[in-house]
């Protein structure tokens, strides 16, 4: 796993990226996301795709932002739930 990535509400950690096809363009990663007020630690996999040069990776988190009191869409982009 890698070092924790910090946000306002959740802080994101990311596992082994694992690649489905031969450019990379599709992947899988573990997620594990923090709830800063609860500590408590979700753990998901992630999906991510290439689009020029960014790669988004997507997480399935209504459950979780639901839980911490906030409106959830889903699935949502890692960067944008470390800006909530």
């Amino acid at each position: 796993m890698s070092k924790w990535h910090e946000g306002n509400t959740f802080d994101v950690k990311l596992g082994e990226i694992q690649y489905y096809d031969q450019g990379g363009y599709h992947t899988r990663v573990e997620v594990e996301i923090k709830n800063k007020k609860t500590q408590q630690i979700y753990k998901r996999i992630g999906d991510g795709k290439q689009i020029g040069n960014f790669h988004p990776i997507w997480v399935f988190a209504a459950r979780i932002l639901k839980k911490a009191g906030l409106s959830a869409e889903n699935p949502i982009q890692l960067s944008k739930l470390l800006r909530i």
